[in-house]
Parts: C-alpha cells; structure tokens; sequence
C-alpha cells in the first residue's frame, strides 16, 4: 500500500526538524570535565566551618575549541522564562574575574547556528541521569561601569558615572547606553564559544563577545536627509567591535601575564543585514547613512553592499577590514537603513509612537538589616537603556544620594520615545541589585587558569568569604528580581499610569543569616505611556 503524495509530504514536513535535530552533534556538558579536578577548600572561623570545591572556579570558563578559536552566532534575543529577563547587567558575578558586572543575555539560535547549544547532562540521585538540550545560548560581555570599591583599579572612573570601558567604551554621565541588545532583537556575534562550569551542568556560552551587531526589533524616525524637513523610519542596526572584552581577555596594557590578548585583527567581521520594514513596493530601493558613537576610534570604514536573498529581498552585507587596524581600537557606529518611500515605509503599515516616562521605584523589600542599601538600578524602554544611578545628585553615583540610603523611593523622571509597528511587542525594564560583600572585591584579577595549589586557595579564599556568612560584608550581591512588560499598541491604547512589581524565581544559594533570595515583590517601577501619534 502506499501513502497519498499529500500525506508523504506532510509527514516529512512533520518529521524534518527531528531529522535535523538529530543530525546535529551537540556537545555533552561531561566534556567540560575533561582535565578538570575538584579542589577543596576548608574556611573556619571559630565555630563555624564550610567547604568549598573551588575546582568550579578552575577555570570557570573553559573554551570548547581553544583560547584563540573566534565562533559565530546568529540568532534572536529572548526571556530567559516566563518570570526571569535574561538581558540584563547580571546582579552575581565572581569579583575574582571581572572588574565589572556582565551583560547577559540568552538568544535562541537560528538553524545555522543550533550547533552551538549543548547537552546538559542532570545527575540524579538514585536514578540515571537526565540529558536537557539547551534552548538558548547564554553571551555574556563585561559592561564596564557600576562598580566602585576602593581596591577597584577602574573605579574612580565609574564613580562619577563614566565607562572604565569594555562593552560602554566612550560611555560618559547620563548618555544611554547605546549598544546593549533588549528582547525581541535580532543579533550577530562572534566571540570565545565557552564552557561555564560555575553553573553546572556546564553550559555553552559565546564569552567574551569581541563583535556584536545588533537589528533592532523597533524602527527609528530619522531625517530623510540631515536637517531635512522629510522624516522616514528606519531599521537601526547598532555594531560594536572591541578587542576589550572582560578583565581576563583584553589588550590592555601592562596586563598579568595570565591576561589573554584578542587578536582583533586576525580576521574580517561580516554579516547581513535585512531590513525590519517589509519593503513597500516592488520599486522601493534600501538607502542608509551612518552615525558614529562615542568610544570609536576605529582608523577606517565599514565596507557595505545591496545584495539579494533567495527570495530577491533587498538586503545589506556588511564587513568590517580589521587587518590594518590597531588590536585596541573600537568600532562603535550605527547604521540606519530605509526605504525611499514616503516615510520609508509600506501606507498599510500603521506606526504608533508613544512616549514612556519613568516616573519611580518604590522598595517594597529591604535587602538589609540595619545598614544602608547600596542600589543599582538599570531600565531599558525598547532597547534604550540607562544607568539610573547617574541621575542622581551627587560627584559619586554609587555612594552619594539614593545610591545609598535608608529610602525606599527612588525618583526617577526619564522619558523615552519609541515607535512601535502594529501588533509588536517592546519590554519596559528595571532590574539590578543591592551591593553586598561580593562587591568589595571586584578588580581585584586572578589567574583562573592556575593550578590547585595553597596559593591558589588563599587567594580565592579572599574572593569567597565575604560571599559567605563567615564575611563581615553582607555575603552576596542581592538580587531583586526584574520588573518588566512586553505592551503591544494595542494593548496600550492612548496610554495611561501602570507599575510593575519585580518576579524572579527564589534563590538558595546564597547562605548568609536572614537571606529568603525572595525577587517577587522586592520593588516597583511607576510608568506612564502617552500615543504622540500613529503613521
């Protein structure tokens, strides 16, 4: 008997991402084991004692190929789940690494680019182990700023709300941070593909990113021409190229020799761009015009080029020449790219823009005892983020004013504007965390590569007791969870007043006395949005 031509193709239509799937070779987390061994450490004081397998830490982040492999990825940012966000300035990081809290974002891959995903493998007491594909590639870039401590090399530069550098090179007082990805956009990198053991099972990770381009999920309303009367939307793709990428990867000068220098200038950075406005018509050419940011200092251009998809879609290929360049120096432009139609793009589609003002945080759940809070407060409305300490008064934006205090009102007052095409969704954001012992420590770089020895004990022992109850500093950084929605023009409407209380899932693993590692609840960001128009 045989099957209709109709229900053949049906059932390999159903059957081809399994077939797909299984012709990947995904990478098992047990690789990460390999020529790895535990190292344990005992800390007492007085009565209290606690080990550690500080092997996790040996190296956190070990390299699926090698330490100067450069991998690609391709794909589009998205929630870490249904209460947590990923894309944010991650609230826990170990000091002993970073001089800086990370970027960290999760982005599920496009086809080309599933391979990258790994096979966690779950011990189970009792039972055989279980094997999760992840479903997200997790990337991570040192941000360069909102770390102050006094052993800090880069702090005083970040004190008075500067970048130290990283991913916010050229990022000075109350600028937005320009080049930082939101959900919904897509992404092209290309960065250290990794292992990070410190979460086991070992997961994959691009870490550091040394390329990022980023095509925003949302338009931007530009001048046809500059000073023009005319206006069209745009789709805005920022890029951001540094060899800076983290306190253990960069081309800083007289770095430790465990320090591991970026060969920016090893290859040529290239990726397509397609546009986020459907093209208007059959006779609808793209245009585009550049914008430098603050922080480059790239010596040459960007090479770009109209192509064609498989489909006869108008796109952009970009390259980037790094061979002449300096390995330090930083590229750090935006390109917008339209349509040369009347307002750039299709008269069906109706854009509606809308201004967001963030008017406050209220703390609902205080992180402390007795003492100050030491805040940290980030927003990002459609990918336009701030650092909202460095609104505040004050010559130190991490000491001074709310940053720390006994308050629980933290006034905000920023307004931004975004233009938003029907039926699509943009996040409004807050999140960050309170600083505790973990921050003391930051910049204070060691070598994660270093054998097990008592040296290499001691001085990671100086990292992890003021994580710990046995610290006299507060133990952890503490997480406070995210507040954030995804509206649609339709679900705004004309606008109004909203607030949103922080989620998270609770956390356990820190130890100290009086710690619930409860997000839900912990405070509240005050919003208004208002339509302006619809075009």
């Amino acid at each position: 008997m045989s099957l209709h031509p109709r229900i053949t193709l049906l059932l390999l239509a159903a059957l081809l991402p399994a077939i797909l799937h299984a012709q990947i070779r995904f990478p098992y987390s047990s690789q990460s084991e390999v020529g790895c061994l535990p190292c344990p450490d005992t800390v007492k004081v007085l009565f209290i004692k606690k080990v550690f397998d500080t092997g996790r830490l040996l190296p956190e982040w070990k390299p699926v190929l090698h330490r100067d492999s450069l991998t690609a990825f391709e794909g589009r940012v998205v929630p870490a789940s249904e209460v947590n966000s990923s894309c944010h300035i991650s609230p826990l990081d170990f000091s002993g690494y970073h001089y800086t809290h990370d970027l960290s974002f999760d982005a599920v891959p496009d086809a080309a680019y599933r391979h990258l995903l790994a096979q966690r493998i779950y011990e189970q007491p009792g039972k055989a182990p279980d094997t999760i594909l992840q479903t997200a590639l997790h990337c991570e870039w040192e941000s360069g700023i909102a770390a102050g401590n006094e052993s800090n090399p880069l702090a005083p530069a970040m004190r008075t709300g500067n970048s130290a550098g990283f991913l916010t090179a050229g990022h000075t007082r109350r600028q937005r941070l320009w080049n930082m990805p939101t959900i919904g956009d897509w992404l092209h990198l290309e960065g250290l593909w990794i292992w990070d053991r410190g979460h086991p099972p070992a997961r994959t990770e691009i870490h550091p990113i040394r390329f990022m381009g980023i095509v925003r999920n949302l338009p931007d309303l530009i001048p046809a021409t500059p000073g023009g009367p005319d206006s069209v939307f745009a789709t805005r793709t920022d890029i951001f190229a540094s060899g800076d990428g983290g306190a253990l990867m960069n081309n800083r000068p007289s770095q430790p020799a465990f320090v591991h220098p970026v060969r920016m200038s090893a290859h040529n950075y290239n990726f397509t761009i397609r546009p986020r406005l459907p093209q208007p018509n059959p006779d609808a050419t793209l245009r585009w015009r550049w914008e430098v940011q603050p922080g480059d200092n790239f010596p040459g251009q960007a090479l770009l080029s109209p192509s064609l998809d498989s489909l006869g879609r108008q796109q952009l290929q970009f390259q980037l020449p790094w061979q002449n360049a300096p390995e330090d120096a930083v590229f750090a432009r935006t390109l917008h790219s339209w349509w040369d139609t009347p307002m750039g793009k299709s008269p069906d589609l109706r854009i509606h823009t809308y201004e967001v003002k963030l008017t406050g945080i209220d703390i609902l759940m205080r992180k402390e005892g007795l003492s100050r809070s030491e805040w940290r407060f980030f927003s990002d409305v459609g990918g336009q983020w701030l650092f909202l300490n460095e609104f505040l008064e004050g010559d130190d934006i991490l000491k001074d004013d709310k940053a720390s205090t006994y308050a629980r009102k933290w006034p905000v007052d920023q307004t931004l504007r975004v233009h938003v095409p029907d039926g699509i969704a943009f996040r409004i954001f807050a999140g960050g965390w309170e600083a505790d012992g973990m921050d003391k420590c930051f910049g204070e770089i060691l070598d994660m590569d270093a054998p097990c020895t008592k040296q290499t004990r001691k001085a990671l022992r100086k990292h992890l007791l003021p994580a710990t109850p046995l610290g006299a500093s507060g133990c952890l950084d503490d997480i406070l969870g995210v507040a954030h929605t995804f509206p649609t023009p339709q679900a705004l409407g004309e606008g109004g007043e909203a607030r949103i209380n922080s989620t998270g899932h609770p956390e356990d693993y820190d130890y100290c006395p009086g710690k619930s590692g409860i997000q839900n609840d912990c405070f509240t960001l005050k919003y208004t949005t208002r339509r302006i128009n619809t075009r």
